[in-house]
């Protein structure tokens, strides 16, 4: 029997399976490979897949097993229970269920009640199929099947305002499912029914609240596909209709504090809308009819942490339209009152990711503001106040796609000013990576020289990431790399001779080209990646 050594022996490159020497040079000293062994005989391709998975991760293969595990598990509880759910319903058209399926037949208030339940635990699946992962195909053939199941049950019924109405709830709540998927067709054209049986219901019943709430609700519906679609026109109509409706019903009963709240939302609705669109005065005058009402629920009940987010939001909104109309200095107020609401709301619950990532955006917004004034200094201190923020959420969740992003932009805001300040080296600290682009005209730059053999003192040169535009490395009359790029330092800091080949993305059509490269590059920002920067060669062998 042939061994493992021997097999991969066969197929491993001599230097994958030879020791180097101490001059680069492949020796006879064997050095067997950890490997993933993806054919039938040997890992699978399964086991190797989660092999990789662990070396990219830092992680061992124990460890990324028992999470996969813990994955399936939770999958197949979620397929189960799902399974289950439709099992008990598909049993009601069974003999062992015929009592359940002749009340379905007979019993309106059964069958209403039914579909609600049916309806909600569909919206649960859905929900979960998200946060699993599970196939987007898959959750839509379900949400398709179970929706001419349901409505087949519909069928049972007499055309009763209350069935109708049940349909209409049921089919908004599809739409809701439908825009989560990304389906927009399927999402419009529930939303769209909702907002005919609605429209019918009120017409019969002018006066009953609920038709009219969740009419209202629909028409929001439909203005939200349309928005999807690129039809602001058309959404901005159904925008203007789902307020009508909601400003009749606050003036009928001023005191439903979760009316005034829609009819908040509604007006915030136009006002992105509007901002869309570029009609910045009447996407202000919108948001601001929405502030007024999330000021009056947040002053009525200070301890409604919800309420008074919703006001820190709507100054958010007034700033960044007043920052667009060139008007800072009430921009910078508004952004301020903002962020004085997401320091109380933080500092109430400290363990709230939510409020934590709100106080950091609404510092770096009141910071975006003093930069455009001037004002770097006060413009860096709000900078490193959110920079503090999204470090400790990054270190709490590493996993945390959202969290590491924000936090390299929180660098680079801090970096961007300090440059502006003329202090390069502080700069450089502040920076988690370098993106070099690399050309001719860049290797002769004493500046960008200069910055790259900074940020490798910093002992980051495995953070440099060069990204080849023109020239090419090595060529004397089109070098692309800057001395500092391509050599070592030595102990002082300073330059030697001893050539350093980096691991560049080229964007150059005859390279990566552009697409490939910028996979690269956020392949080489992921911390664990970062060791595919850190191969070097001899001086000799790179030019030879």
């Amino acid at each position: 029997m042939v061994s493992p050594a021997t097999l991969r022996a066969n197929v491993s490159p001599p230097a994958l399976r030879c020791k180097l020497g101490a001059d680069g040079q492949i020796t006879d000293e064997h050095e067997e490979p950890i490997a993933a062994d993806a054919r039938e005989q040997g890992d699978g391709k399964e086991i190797a897949k989660q092999k990789v998975v662990a070396g990219l991760l830092g992680l061992g293969l124990d460890e990324i097993v028992r999470r996969t595990e813990r994955a399936r598990r939770r999958r197949n509880q979620f397929w189960a229970a799902l399974a289950g759910v439709f099992l008990l319903l598909a049993a009601a058209a069974s003999g062992s269920a015929v009592y359940a399926w002749q009340q379905l037949k007979t019993n309106e208030a059964f069958l209403n009640a039914t579909l609600k339940r049916a309806t909600e635990i569909v919206d649960e699946a859905v929900a979960q199929a998200e946060k699993y992962n599970v196939p987007r195909a898959a959750t839509l053939a379900l949400l398709t099947k179970a929706e001419g199941f349901f409505d087949d049950m519909a069928q049972y019924g007499r055309p009763t305002p209350e069935l109708r109405y049940q349909k209409a709830w049921m089919l908004i709540q599809f739409a809701r499912n439908y825009a989560i998927l990304g389906d927009t067709s399927k999402q419009f054209a529930r939303a769209n029914e909702a907002r005919r049986l609605l429209t019918g219901l009120a017409a019969e019943k002018p006066d009953d609240t609920a038709y009219l709430w969740d009419l209202s609700g629909a028409y929001s519906a439909v203005g939200d596909v349309l928005v999807d679609q690129g039809h602001l026109t058309e959404a901005l109509q159904a925008y203007r209709n789902s307020l009508a409706i909601m400003e009749r019903l606050t003036k009928a009963d001023p005191g439903n504090a979760g009316w005034q709240r829609d009819l908040s939302v509604s007006h915030g609705k136009i006002g992105d809308l509007l901002v869309e669109q570029g009609n910045l005065t009447e996407a202000l005058q919108a948001y601001r009819d929405s502030h007024a009402i999330s000021e009056r629920l947040a002053k009525a009940d200070p301890g409604n942490a919800g309420w008074q987010r919703d006001l820190s939001v709507s100054y958010g909104r007034i700033g960044d339209v007043l920052v667009k109309q060139g008007n800072l200095t009430e921009a910078l107020q508004a952004y301020r009152d903002s962020l004085a609401i997401a320091e109380r709301l933080a500092k109430a619950d400290p363990g709230n990711a939510g409020w934590q990532r709100n106080l950091s955006i609404s510092y770096s917004k009141v910071a975006d503001v003093l930069v455009a004034q001037g004002n770097l200094t006060e413009a860096l201190q709000a900078y490193r106040d959110s920079l503090a923020i999204f470090e400790r959420l990054a270190k709490a969740d590493p996993s945390n796609a959202g969290w590491q992003r924000d936090l390299s932009v929180s660098y680079e805001k801090v970096g961007d000013v300090l440059v502006a300040q003329g202090n390069l080296t502080e700069a450089l600290q502040a920076s988690q990576f370098l993106i070099v682009i690399c050309s001719p005209s860049a290797a002769q730059s004493k500046y960008v020289n200069e910055e790259v053999r900074h940020f490798k003192m910093l002992d980051r040169a495995d953070r440099v990431i060069p990204v080849i535009v023109d020239g090419a490395p090595g060529d004397p009359a089109r070098e692309c790399f800057p001395p500092a790029l391509r050599c070592k330092l030595g102990a002082d800091g300073q330059i030697t001779d001893e050539y350093e080949e980096p691991i560049a993305a080229d964007a150059r059509e005859q390279g990566d080209g552009k697409e490939i490269a910028k996979q690269k590059v956020v392949a080489g920002r992921h911390s664990a990646l970062r060791a595919q920067f850190k191969s070097s060669r001899s001086c000799s062998r790179a030019t030879a």
